[in-house]
């Protein structure tokens, strides 16, 4: 045979690869699938994967890997849902997302790539107690009348998009004061969906503004109120509330003054000891700004880890270390954004006139450091 002759094994052999090459570049452009993988063991820890993906080179951006992967809450109703905090990972033409916290028992969650969507529901707590109202904060009996906010608390994860129609403020008579609360499209729920804040129509508590002017205040110095919560609510789970719930407290004279580290008073523990720090502070603050924006240092920039709590109606924190105390300097970490229970911050007074805070502008929030340390352990005897 000649050089221009092909032999049938030859034929065979040309064709098996073109049919590999086929199916290779079929494979290369097969298109992504987004998917929930969970241990069955393990229910709660569940996050996403994408796959394959060709050429694809992860985002350094934080908030670009968002827009591209997503994973949030599904809400009930027509109120955006911020996307869940978490790990991004890239391997093997594998694209993962890892939550930063569990899937909360009840909840259903969808995940979103480009056009794609995936949706898992967490599996109820087996035998749970029905849900409940906690707490609401401020705890305090009696409240100053520009009171800006109140945190409802609730035992186990709640529905979200129709929590106004669950919520009164009442007056003495047990008559419904009318538009209290500035109802926003996005309900302000924590991330675990347990703690709800409700915001006081700040038009009608900042001085100057028309709301406050035509129609007043929403609290009248020296009268009684309740903020009452219904049963009718539900929870993740679809469960009703175990009960209604009321807070009662008298409106007070307004406040006007920005909280002062300066009158803070310090009960110092000692050193090999788990004992708390305790600082007293001059009025009520904020429960949940104070639990976020204090925290305990020791150089070299070195934060403890611990847990914190409030007090005597939120005017006492204390912080109890995971480790005993040492001998060493340490200082308390304050973050001037901290407020009261009516806006006012050590950094600014809630009606200043300004638009913008600084750090809305760029600026970094100010701090300040309180020094201490720890007193010395008494002297073992023998």
């Amino acid at each position: 045979m000649g050089s221009g002759c092909e032999t049938d094994g030859e034929r065979r052999s040309r064709s098996l690869s073109i049919l590999m090459l086929l199916i290779s570049a079929l494979a290369s452009s097969a298109e992504p699938s987004l998917r929930w993988v969970s241990d069955p063991a393990q229910p709660y820890l569940a996050w996403v994967e994408v796959a394959p993906l060709e050429n694809f080179v992860l985002p350094a951006k934080a908030s670009e890997r968002t827009r591209l992967l997503s994973v949030r809450v599904t809400p009930t109703g027509n109120s955006a849902v911020p996307p869940m905090a978490g790990r991004y990972s890239l391997e093997k033409n594998r694209l993962s997302f890892h939550p930063q916290f569990p899937l909360e028992p009840g909840l259903r969650y969808t995940a979103s790539f480009k056009s794609l969507r995936a949706s898992i529901t967490a599996p109820p707590r087996k035998d749970a107690p029905a849900t409940k109202v906690s707490k609401i904060t401020p705890t305090a009996g009696t409240l100053p009348l520009n009171l800006l906010k109140f945190y409802i608390h609730f035992s186990a994860p709640m529905t979200r998009g129709s929590s106004y129609q669950h919520i009164q403020l009442q007056n003495s008579m047990g008559e419904r004061v009318a538009d209290p609360f500035l109802e926003l499209p996005e309900e302000l729920w924590n991330p675990e969906m347990t703690r709800l804040t409700i915001l006081l129509d700040p038009g009608r508590i900042k001085r100057g503004l028309l709301p406050n002017e035509v129609v007043g205040t929403v609290f009248e110095d020296g009268k009684d109120y309740t903020l009452r919560i219904d049963r009718s609510w539900k929870d993740a789970s679809g469960r009703l509330l175990e009960k209604s719930f009321a807070k009662k407290f008298r409106a007070a004279a307004p406040d006007y003054h920005q909280p002062q580290p300066r009158k803070w008073q310090f009960r110092y523990p000692t050193a090999g000891t788990r004992e708390p720090l305790r600082v007293t502070f001059a009025e009520p603050l904020d429960a949940a700004l104070a639990t976020r924006l204090l925290a305990v240092g020791r150089e070299p920039n070195l934060i403890l880890e611990g847990t914190t709590s409030l007090a005597a109606h939120e005017t006492a924190w204390e912080f109890r270390p995971a480790e005993p105390w040492s001998e060493k300097p340490h200082h308390l970490k304050i973050d001037h954004r901290l407020e009261d229970l009516v806006g006012n911050s050590i950094e600014r007074p809630f009606e200043d006139a300004l638009d913008r805070h600084p750090e809305a502008a760029g600026a970094p929030p100010p701090k300040s450091r309180h020094p201490f340390a720890p007193k010395p352990a008494a002297p073992k005897v023998d």
